[in-house]
């Protein structure tokens, strides 16, 4: 029981720092800063001009309080992608096929993918198993 919970935890977390969900934050951010300051530019000349500043300045700092976090999480992730990728395994250190085939599905869950199985897989949250890879590549 305790495995598949933190199975269900990593899948979570995974998904929550993939490059994906921080590009749609980054964009949900820019849309409200934009909203913000149109609200601010249709109040310039209205009785509401002084409330639509002071609304747009703070809508500017809780952006930036939630952007500063996510740029840290893609530095670390870029780090981590090229300490990965960068072959720093010792001798003797070498992955077995299984071990391959996993970082592999690791890899796959943070790109998009276009066809039907993939945008099903994501729905449902459903991963192959390392050993379900090597039994389908052979």
């Amino acid at each position: 029981m305790t495995d598949t919970l933190f199975k269900e935890e990593e899948a979570s977390l995974s998904n929550a720092i993939s490059p994906r969900s921080l590009d749609v934050s980054c964009l949900v951010s820019r849309l409200v800063r934009r909203l913000a300051m149109s609200l601010r530019e249709k109040t310039a000349a209205t009785p509401f001009a002084t409330d639509s500043l002071t609304l747009s300045n703070e809508v500017d700092n809780l952006c930036d309080c939630v952007e500063q976090p996510h740029r840290n999480v893609r530095t670390l992730l870029t780090k981590i992608e090229g300490t990965a990728s960068s072959g720093t395994t010792m001798p003797g250190d070498e992955l077995t096929a299984k071990d391959k085939k996993a970082v592999e599905i690791q890899h796959e869950i943070h790109e998009l993918h276009p066809t039907a199985t993939d945008t099903i897989k994501a729905l449902f949250m459903w991963r192959d198993s390392p050993e379900e890879r090597l039994r389908d590549d052979k």
